[in-house]
C-alpha cells in the first residue's frame, strides 16, 4: 500500500464538473416513457372543514388520466408522523385544511397545461374556521384548536430538569435574564421540488424525488400508503440542497404515487418556486427566555430555560427541533443546575421541520449574556467564557459525555486571528466587533435508525461499487465515502463507484439527518473496506502460497510476499477478484456501525414517547467553534453589514480540508441570511403567506458575502473515522451572538431578535438617544 494517504488532501468534489456543466440529471429532468404531469390544488384557506370536492369537470377533460381527493383515496387513518406519539398529518387531508396551500386535490393529465386547466375545474365546498398564526393566539384561553386532541394547540413538551435551580439563581451573585425571538425563515432550496413516481402491475411504487432521508421517507410512505416496504423503491438522484427541509415524507410524493396507481403511467409532479414557500417546510418561530446566574468569580450556577416553538400545522420533524437545542446548549456552557422547559404549539401557518440553523437562539443568548455580564462583574469577557467552557469527558445535564471538545482553543484562536482585545471598544463609532460559539450533534438519537450498514462489491477487473444508503445533497458525501474506501483498500479513487441512498439496493442508513454522513456512514464504509480488505489478502495469499498476514501491498497496487528480496512474485487486485470469482467466493465487504447512544430508555410505548423526557448517552460526538465579526451599522438606514469574519472550526481531524472550507463558507452565507436579511410575513386577515419568491423572501448573493477566513484545529475525536466529526454547521451557530455583541460594541444597543432589521435598529438608535438627552437634561 502507499504510505502516501488520502486523509488531509485537498479532494475536488465528485461530480461538480457534471453540475456546473449542466450534465446532471435532476428529479425534474427525468422523463419515463408515457409519463403524465401531476397538478396539485390547494387550499386557499388557513382552516376550513371540507365539505364537497366535485371532480366531475375535471374528469371530463380530453388527456385527463386521474383525479385524486383525500375523501376518495387516502386511506383512513393513514397519518404521517416521525414519532407514533405526535402522527396528525393526513397528506392528502379528507377532513380539515389548516394552512393556506395545503393539498385538496391533484389530477395527472399528458400535458402540464392540460393538468391546470383540470385542478381549475375542480369544484371545493368548505366551511372556513377561524384560524390562529401565531403561539400567542394559539394559547388564548378559547382560541380555535388546529387539532381537537391537543388542549391549547399544545404538540408536545418536553423538559430536563437537572439541581435546584430556584436555589441555585436566589444564591448567585448576578442573576441575567432576557427573551429572545427568531422569526419563521425558509430553507430558500435552490432546487424546486419534484416528485416522480412510476407505480408497476405487481404492486410496486418507484420514486424519484429530493430527499435527505430515504429510509425515514420510504417509511413515511409505507405508514400513509398502507403498502409494504418491499413494495416501496426510493430511486438515489443528484439533489440542490436541503438544509434539513428535505427529512418530511412530502404530500407531492404521496399524491405521485396515488395518482401513478389509478393512472396506471408514471406521473411527475414539479412545484412552482411559490408552490415550494407556501407549501413544503419552514424553520419554527421560537421564543427562548433564559434566566442565568453567576457566582462572583464568573463562574454560571445555573441556568433556566424556557422555549416556545412554533410547528405550524402539523407536528412533522418540528417535534425534533423541540428537543435538538437542549442537546446544543447543554454543552457549550457548564451549568450545575439546569432547567430546560421547551413547549411546540400549533398554529395556522406552514409546517415548521428541522433546519441547519435551528438551534442559534441559544448559543446566541449566552455569548449575548456573557458580553453584559462581564462588564458587571469586572471580568475579561473571553475569561468570562473560558471559564465556563465545558472541557472533554464532562458529563451535562441529560447525563450526555462530551467525549471531545475544542471550544476553548476555537475561543482564544477566533479572538486572536480577529484581533479582538485589541479591536473591543475601540474601532470609529458604526463599526465594531464581536464574538460568538457554537455547537451541533454529529448522530443524535434516532432509535433504531441510529447507524449504518455499508456494502462494497467487487468487479474481476478490481475495480469496486460501494453501496451506501447516506445520500449526497451537494456536500460533498460520495466523495467522503469514496476517499475513505480508498484508503483502505489501497486503491484509486477513480476504481470506486458509488451506489447511495438506494432503498432497494442500499442498506439502512439515518440519511443526510442529524449529522451522520462523517460519524456514522463513514465509519460503516470504512469497516466495509476493511472487511474487503481482509478477503483479498487471503485470497492474495493463497495464490502466493503463504498466509494472509505474510502479504502486503506495495506501492504499485500488486500485491507481495513480505520480507521477500526484490520484488519477485506478484498478483494484481485483478487476479486476485477473477480468483475469488472462480473459487465462488468473490470479494466483498460488509460493515456495520452503530453510533455510541443510550437507547436505554426508548419505548414504542405511545403512552411514554421518547420525546417527553429522555436522559442518558443521546449523541455520539459533538463538533464546536467560534466565529468573530466586525460590523458596519448605518446610522441613517439602520443596515447592519458584516465586513469580516473569522471562524474557527472544531471538527475533529480534516478529512478533506477542500470540501470543509467549502461547507463552512456556506454555513456562514446561510446564518449570515437569517442573521441580517431573511423574514416570512403572513396576511393576517387570510392567513396567507406574503413571500413566497425571491423577491419577496431575500436571501443573500455574492454581493453580500464578507471577507471570510476560516480555520481548523484538527484535534482527533474518538468515535469519528480517523478523528473526523461534524464539520459544517456547529461552528457557525454563534454568528448570531457574534453580530448582536458587535452591533452593541459599534452604536451601542442591544439587539435580542432575529433577524436584526434596519426598522429595529433604528428604532433602538432613537430610543438610546432620547435617553441620552433625557440624562443629560436631568443632570
Amino acid at each position: 500500500m502507499s504510505a502516501e494517504t488520502l486523509i488531509g488532501k485537498s479532494i475536488p468534489r465528485i461530480g461538480s464538473v457534471e453540475k456546473a456543466l449542466g450534465r446532471a440529471r435532476y428529479t425534474g429532468d427525468i422523463i419515463l416513457p408515457g409519463m403524465l404531469y401531476g397538478k396539485v390544488l390547494r387550499s386557499p384557506h388557513a382552516h376550513a372543514r371540507i365539505v364537497n370536492i366535485d371532480t366531475t369537470k375535471a374528469e371530463r377533460i380530453p388527456g385527463v388520466k386521474a383525479v385524486v381527493t383525500g375523501i376518495k383515496d387516502t386511506p383512513r387513518g393513514a397519518l404521517f408522523g416521525i414519532i407514533p406519539h405526535t402522527r396528525d398529518h393526513l397528506l392528502l387531508p379528507y377532513d380539515k385544511v389548516r394552512y393556506v396551500g395545503e393539498e385538496v386535490a391533484a389530477v395527472a393529465a399528458i400535458d402540464e397545461d392540460i393538468a391546470e386547466e383540470a385542478v381549475s375545474a375542480i369544484k371545493v365546498e368548505y366551511e372556513p374556521l377561524p384560524f390562529v398564526l401565531t403561539w400567542q393566539d394559539a394559547m388564548k384561553e378559547g382560541a380555535p384548536l388546529v387539532h381537537e386532541h391537543r388542549a391549547k394547540n399544545m404538540a408536545a413538551h418536553y423538559l430536563v430538569h437537572e439541581g435546584n435551580v430556584e436555589e441555585a439563581l436566589a444564591r448567585s451573585h448576578y442573576v441575567w435574564e432576557h427573551e429572545f425571538t427568531c422569526e419563521v425563515a425558509s430553507h430558500a432550496l435552490p432546487e424546486p421540488f419534484t416528485a416522480l413516481c412510476s407505480f408497476e402491475p405487481s404492486g410496486k411504487y418507484n420514486f424519484w424525488m429530493q430527499t435527505q432521508c430515504p429510509f425515514q421517507v420510504r417509511q413515511g410512505l409505507h405508514n400513509t400508503m398502507k403498502v409494504p416496504l418491499s413494495d416501496i423503491r426510493l430511486h438515489s438522484v443528484p439533489m440542490g440542497g436541503a438544509h434539513g427541509g428535505r427529512s418530511d415524507t412530502p404530500p407531492g410524493a404521496f399524491i405521485a404515487g396515488l395518482l401513478s396507481r389509478k393512472a396506471g403511467k408514471p406521473v411527475q409532479i414539479k412545484f412552482s418556486r411559490e408552490e415550494v414557500e407556501d407549501a413544503m417546510r419552514d424553520k419554527a418561530a421560537k421564543v427562548w427566555r433564559v434566566k442565568i446566574g453567576f457566582a462572583k468569580d464568573g463562574a454560571i450556577t445555573g441556568r433556566d430555560i424556557f422555549m416556545m416553538l412554533e410547528c405550524g400545522a402539523y407536528a412533522s420533524s418540528a417535534i425534533v427541533e423541540l428537543w435538538v437545542p437542549l442537546l446544543i446548549d447543554e454543552v457549550l456552557w457548564r451549568s450545575p443546575a439546569y432547567r430546560y422547559d421547551a413547549h411546540l404549539v400549533y398554529t395556522n401557518k406552514t409546517i415548521s421541520s428541522m433546519m441547519r440553523t435551528r438551534a442559534h437562539v441559544g448559543p446566541m443568548s449566552l455569548d449575548v449574556a456573557f458580553d453584559q455580564v462581564s462588564k458587571e462583574l469586572g471580568i475579561d469577557p473571553i475569561e468570562l467564557r473560558l471559564k465556563n467552557a465545558v472541557l472533554p469527558n464532562e458529563v451535562v445535564p441529560s447525563k450526555s459525555i462530551v467525549t471531545s471538545t475544542a471550544l476553548s482553543e476555537s475561543i482564544v484562536m477566533a479572538a486572536k486571528k480577529a484581533k479582538y482585545s485589541q479591536k473591543r471598544g475601540k474601532l470609529a463609532y458604526g463599526r465594531g466587533i464581536g464574538i460568538g460559539s457554537g455547537n451541533m450533534q454529529a448522530m443524535f438519537y434516532m432509535g433504531f435508525r441510529s447507524g449504518s450498514t455499508a456494502f462494497i462489491k467487487f468487479n474481476d477487473d478490481g475495480s469496486c461499487t460501494l453501496f451506501t444508503g447516506n445520500c449526497d445533497l451537494g456536500q460533498g458525501n460520495v466523495t467522503l465515502h469514496t476517499q475513505v474506501a480508498a484508503e483502505e483498500l489501497g486503491i484509486p479513487m477513480s476504481t470506486i463507484k458509488v451506489c447511495y441512498g438506494d432503498t432497494e439496493l442500499c442498506y439502512q442508513d439515518p440519511g443526510n439527518y442529524s449529522m451522520s454522513a462523517t460519524v456514522v456512514s463513514a465509519n460503516a464504509v470504512k469497516k466495509a473496506a476493511q472487511d474487503a480488505r481482509r478477503r483479498i489478502l487471503e485470497t492474495a495469499g493463497d495464490l502466493l502460497d503463504v498466509s494472509r498476514e505474510e502479504v502486503e501491498q506495495k506501492e504499485d497496487g500488486r500485491y507481495y510476499v513480505k520480507r521477500r528480496i526484490g520484488k519477485g512474485t506478484s498478483v494484481s487486485l485483478g487476479d486476485v477478484c477473477r480468483s475469488a470469482f472462480k473459487r465462488g467466493k468473490p470479494v466483498y465487504g460488509f460493515g456495520d456501525y452503530r453510533a455510541r447512544i443510550d437507547y436505554s430508555d426508548f419505548s414504542v410505548d405511545v403512552k411514554q414517547p421518547y420525546n417527553e423526557k429522555t436522559y442518558g448517552q443521546k449523541v455520539t460526538a459533538y463538533s464546536f467553534g467560534t466565529t468573530a465579526v466586525e460590523v458596519k451599522v448605518d446610522t441613517e438606514t439602520g443596515q447592519v453589514t458584516v465586513t469580516d469574519i473569522w471562524a474557527v472550526n472544531d471538527c475533529g481531524t480534516v478529512l478533506n480540508p477542500l470540501l470543509v472550507r467549502g461547507q463552512m463558507h456556506a454555513q456562514l452565507s446561510f446564518m449570515l441570511g437569517q442573521g441580517l436579511y431573511e423574514t416570512n410575513v403572513w396576511d393576517e386577515k387570510t392567513g396567507r403567506k406574503l413571500t413566497s419568491t425571491y423577491r419577496t423572501y431575500k436571501v443573500p448573493t455574492a454581493n453580500e458575502t464578507p471577507r471570510i477566513e476560516t480555520y481548523t484545529l484538527g484535534i482527533p475525536d474518538p468515535d469519528g473515522p480517523y478523528g473526523a466529526k461534524e464539520g459544517s454547521l456547529g461552528f457557525g451557530c454563534g454568528l448570531h451572538g457574534a453580530i448582536a455583541n458587535a452591533i452593541y460594541d459599534a452604536v451601542g444597543i442591544r439587539v435580542y431578535d432575529v433577524p436584526f432589521k434596519p426598522e429595529t435598529i433604528l428604532k433602538l438608535l432613537k430610543e438610546k438617544e432620547a435617553k441620552e438627552k433625557r440624562k443629560k437634561n436631568s443632570g
